[in-house]
């Protein structure tokens, strides 16, 4: 591989953000799955933060608080399946992302071409 540089960029688009590119993941929901199911120590740090910030609120939810695989399961069922549904709902797609994409700068094109000479 030759070095080269990044020429389009996809930010997760979270919050205020500007949503200009929607991308069907419903072929590769079963990927995506599979891929945060892998990250096990992520996912179970995250649950154990959930459940100690509900505990400080006097909540718990009992899907969430059982042995640690199916706590894990239902949380990524709640914090990613549902969410890219629900974003595959508004774009009238199963599952969806949304991302703030910006794509190749082509603003100096035409002077590179005016002025640029061989090495």
């Amino acid at each position: 591989m030759q070095p080269h540089a990044v020429s389009e960029k996809y930010y997760f688009a979270r919050g205020p953000q500007l949503v200009n590119r929607i991308v069907d993941i419903g072929p590769t929901i079963s990927e995506k799955m599979a891929a945060i199911r892998s990250c096990k120590t992520m996912i179970t740090h995250i649950v154990m933060d959930l459940n100690d910030s509900l505990a400080e609120r006097k909540l718990r939810i009992a899907a969430l608080t059982g042995d640690d695989e199916s706590a894990a399961e239902e949380f990524i069922k709640a914090a990613f399946l549902r969410r890219d549904h629900s974003v595959g709902a508004k774009y009238g797609l199963n599952y969806a992302e949304e991302f703030h994409y910006i794509g190749p700068d082509s603003s100096l094109d035409a002077y590179i071409s005016q002025r640029a000479v061989p090495l």
